[in-house]
């Protein structure tokens, strides 16, 4: 269970001289006041706590009894928000004073690490679907039996399951030579770091069409 962790920072900062109290209510989430810049900015830090990120600006308020309009209306009576080098930054406009809360909780990182698509191109041919792989199915290890003998390079991509955070590697383009005897290995990594997965996939030629052929009954017994 993830334990509610309510913090409470009094701060007094002067801003066209007025002075203001700063609440934060929430879980897994600090904030501080931005000390690289004048007081009277009114910038506000928001920092997740390891394992987790900030949350989406449309899941913080930031109220002093009536909730204040974001990015919107009098520009002396409003807040803004920017994410930067992982932190979020919150400005109140220098109207804004009075007991402020801001509501705002981290968001912990996925460990998803998943694919919804893996496809290969033989050369320059249209892209196909893996044999054997469905969206958002585990890592392992899959068999492409291509239908005729190629040299040709073969391109292994994969795309990561929608709004996971997780990362993938570049495609992967093998000679046929190596598509048969090694495949091409797709790794993808969670959001959380965590151990990544590897999807490998592995090609093999079709069997000669000879071996298909059929010897008519009336030459049953003949010596080829």
């Amino acid at each position: 269970l993830l334990l509610f962790r309510y913090v409470w920072i009094l701060g007094k900062a002067l801003a066209q001289d007025e002075t203001y109290t700063v609440t934060l209510t929430g879980e897994n989430i600090t904030i501080t006041e931005g000390t690289t810049v004048p007081v009277a900015t009114r910038i506000l830090t928001l920092h997740p706590a390891t394992g987790y990120k900030l949350p989406a600006v449309e899941a913080i308020t930031v109220s002093n009894g009536t909730n204040l309009v974001l990015n919107d209306g009098d520009e002396s009576k409003k807040w803004t928000y920017a994410v930067d080098n992982g932190d979020g930054k919150i400005t109140l406009g220098s109207a804004v004073t009075g007991n402020i809360t801001i509501t705002a909780s981290g968001v912990q990182l996925s460990s998803v690490k998943t694919l919804k698509s893996l496809t290969y191109q033989v050369g320059t041919d249209g892209a196909e679907t893996v044999t054997g792989f469905t969206p958002d199915q585990a890592a392992g290890t899959f068999t492409v039996e291509l239908q005729e003998y190629t040299n040709k390079n073969i391109t292994v991509t994969g795309v990561v399951t929608d709004d996971s955070g997780a990362s993938v590697s570049e495609p992967v383009t093998v000679s046929a030579a190596v598509a048969v005897t090694d495949g091409a290995t797709i790794t993808v990594t969670p959001e959380d770091q965590s151990t990544p997965a590897e999807y490998v996939v592995k090609f093999t030629m079709a069997k000669d069409k000879l071996d298909a052929i059929t010897v008519p009954g009336a030459l049953t017994g003949l010596t080829l």
